[in-house]
C-alpha cells in the first residue's frame, strides 16, 4: 500500500506542473569542469546546487561501480518547506509558491539528467543509469532511476517533462531527521527542518 502511494506521490511531485502552460525548463549553459568523471560529476552537482539553491541541495555525487554495473549517483535534498511542497494551497499566492517550487525542483532534476548524459556518459560508455536519491521535505526518500539507454533519446533542448517521464521509482525508505540534518551539516548547507512522518 505504501509502495503504491510512493509511486503516486512521485507522479504528483515530479509531474504535477507538467500540464501547466507556464512550465518552462531553463537551460543555461553551465561550465562543467574536470579531467575525469569523478571531478565532472562533482562539478555537475555544484552548478545545479548553485543554480537551484532555493529548492534543492546536492551534497553528494559519485560514479559507483558494483555488481549492478556503473551508475552516476546523486543525493538530492528538496529544501522547500513541507507545507509549501505538499499541503493544499488555501490562497492564490500559496498556489503560486507551490507551483514555482515544484517547477524549480523539476528543472533541477532535469538539469542533473541532461548534464550527466552530456558530460559523463560520452566519457564512460559503461554508465548504464543515473540514480537520484531524492529526499522529500517530509523525510521520505525516493530512489529515482533513469536508464541511460532511454535518456539518450531526449533532445538536449527538450522540456523538463520529457526527462521526467523516463524516470522510474525503484524503492522508498524513510530517513530519520537526525540523518537528514547530518547530511546537510556535513555539507555546510542549511535548510528548513523536514517534518518527520507519523
Amino acid at each position: 500500500m505504501r509502495a503504491a502511494a510512493a509511486v503516486a506521490l512521485l507522479a504528483v511531485v515530479l509531474l504535477a506542473t507538467a500540464c501547466a502552460r507556464d512550465l518552462a525548463y531553463e537551460r543555461p549553459e553551465f561550465s562543467i569542469r574536470g579531467s575525469d568523471n569523478d571531478e565532472r560529476i562533482r562539478s555537475i552537482a555544484s552548478v545545479v546546487r548553485k543554480e537551484f539553491k532555493d529548492v534543492v541541495a546536492v551534497p553528494s555525487a559519485q560514479i559507483v561501480t558494483d555488481d549492478q554495473g556503473t551508475r552516476a549517483q546523486f543525493l538530492v535534498l528538496i529544501t522547500v518547506p513541507r507545507e509549501t511542497f505538499f499541503d493544499s494551497p488555501s490562497s492564490t499566492s500559496q498556489l503560486q509558491a507551490q507551483q514555482d517550487a515544484r517547477q524549480q525542483v523539476n528543472s533541477a532534476i532535469a538539469t542533473l539528467l541532461r548534464l550527466s548524459i552530456k558530460h559523463l556518459v560520452p566519457q564512460d560508455f559503461t554508465i548504464r543509469s543515473i540514480v537520484l536519491e531524492l529526499v522529500l521535505p517530509d523525510g521520505g526518500v525516493l530512489e529515482v532511476v533513469g536508464q541511460v539507454e532511454q535518456l539518450r533519446g531526449v533532445p538536449d533542448d527538450a522540456p523538463a517533462q520529457d526527462w521526467l517521464e523516463r524516470l522510474s521509482v525503484s524503492r522508498q525508505v524513510v530517513v530519520p531527521e537526525s540523518v537528514w540534518q547530518d547530511l546537510l551539516n556535513r555539507s555546510g548547507l542549511r535548510s528548513p527542518t523536514p517534518t518527520p512522518r507519523r
